[in-house]
């Protein structure tokens, strides 16, 4: 599942993927200014298709490299948490990779289980991107099968 953020073209105004490349109405190839601000939060679900940890880990590392040179400030990745209850391998090789700094775009991280109203975490995260009260969704509020990835501007 992926869930696109629009953002103004700066040439014509029309709306375009913050993942596209250039404009589909006029061709321009230029965002605007401070696009990364405004492009809302980019999902991409790494469940589909039960994929291996290492596979999981070539998507991600795959879909960060194509939203690097777009509008796309956040990612919410939908990981899983494990049928069992006690957590997937996805997840584990995933937060192992973030605190490794294995993903080079990727400033900052927030675990779903951390993101809730009134979670200190949460406060953290609001103060220091504003911009995302406005996008998050109540699906990722603690939710231990997403993480909030934040990408470097």
């Amino acid at each position: 599942m992926v869930k696109v953020s629009y953002v103004p073209c700066p040439n014509c105004g029309n709306a375009r993927s913050a993942l596209a490349s250039s404009c589909p109405f006029c061709g321009a190839a230029e965002l605007p200014d401070g696009t990364k601000k405004v492009a809302g939060i980019f999902t991409f679900n790494l469940e589909i298709g039960l994929p291996s940890v290492a596979q999981a880990r070539a998507r991600l590392l795959q879909k960060l490299e194509q939203i690097d040179q777009t509008g796309v400030q956040f990612v919410k990745v939908i990981h899983g948490y494990g049928s069992s209850g006690r957590g997937g391998a996805i997840k584990d090789a995933l937060l192992a990779d973030l605190q490794a700094g294995f993903y080079q775009t990727v400033e900052n991280y927030y675990r779903g289980d951390d993101l809730l109203p009134g979670y200190s975490t949460y406060a953290l995260c609001i103060k220091q991107y504003p911009q995302l009260k406005a996008h998050l969704s109540k699906d990722i509020y603690g939710n231990p099968g997403i993480t909030l990835l934040v990408l470097s501007p």
